[in-house]
């Protein structure tokens, strides 16, 4: 269903931070009950087949929840139908689906639930939303990023490195120092801008990106289409530097990463999103 796309990408975007480099299929999977899941389930499937199970963080574990429950209101809402389990898959290629169960666990009480699940469209009664204002939001972005920024050159010297590598087809970034230390950790992509120009171009409108490392910049362009900025959902935009990066931090706090990185790449600015840091004995080179 297309209403659901936009709590897909909230889930691929979960399962890519979570499953690192060697996965080709990554799943979530889980009872959804009254007011909240049941176990949660992540796995990873290897290029040669090998089957992991990946430990998930609170913040991932909030995020699943809330996005499963909205799956299942969004489904009764709109065929009347009450689904009680989740299996979402995930392809390497950005491909989703999700299969639902519709037997109630046999040792769960529905009297145990504290509301009632809606009925319809009319029962739904929205909150009161505070009106978007984007220049606000910039402003707030970039002060987080700031922030975050300095924590991590502080905690592992990123900014002081001697060189990066870029790995898009396994979706990670390396940070090699002077000293020989490595990092490395999973990457996004938000887009790329000309440094002699102004045109910025959305990770998700540029073939040349793989798909899966689009999912961040993908939904920030869902909460543009809900809130109907053009600036957000054209596949180019008109902007400076500064306003970038604020869409860089704002990008990267929608999707729970660790941070922002800025690559030259033969004349063109590519703006990273980072997570899952961690140290690394080789850099690229060493693994060919």
């Amino acid at each position: 269903m297309k209403d659901l796309e936009p709590l897909y990408v909230q889930l691929a975007q979960v399962l890519v931070g979570l499953a690192g480099s060697d996965w080709t299929t990554a799943c979530i999977s889980a009872p959804v009950l009254g007011d909240r899941c049941g176990g949660i389930e992540l796995s990873s499937i290897s290029a040669a087949g090998e089957k992991k199970w990946l430990k998930p963080t609170f913040q991932a574990i909030t995020a699943i929840d809330e996005t499963f429950l909205k799956i299942r209101d969004e489904l009764r809402v709109s065929s009347g139908t009450r689904i009680w389990s989740i299996c979402f898959d995930l392809q390497r290629d950005g491909k989703m689906s999700a299969k639902f169960g519709y037997e109630k666990p046999s040792w769960y009480d529905e009297r145990d639930e504290s509301t009632e699940m809606p009925q319809s469209a009319e029962m739904l009664t929205m909150p009161a939303v505070e009106p978007f204002n984007l220049e606000a939001r910039e402003a707030d972005a970039l002060k987080w990023l700031q922030k975050v920024t300095a924590i991590n050159a502080e905690k592992w010297g990123i900014g002081s490195e001697a060189r990066w590598d870029l790995d898009m087809a396994h979706g990670e970034i390396r940070w090699i120092f002077p000293e020989g230390r490595t990092l490395v950790g999973a990457v996004q992509v938000l887009g790329t801008h000309r440094i002699d120009g102004r045109d910025f171009l959305w990770s998700w409108g540029n073939p040349s990106i793989p798909e899966q490392l689009s999912m961040a910049a993908l939904k920030l362009r869902n909460v543009g289409k809900q809130l109907g900025i053009q600036e957000l959902t054209d596949r180019s935009a008109i902007a400076d530097d500064p306003r970038v990066w604020a869409w860089a931090g704002m990008a990267a706090k929608e999707s729970e990463l660790d941070g922002v990185y800025r690559v030259n790449s033969n004349g063109t600015w590519v703006y990273l999103l980072y997570s899952n840091i961690r140290a690394h004995a080789q850099s690229f080179e060493g693994d060919e």
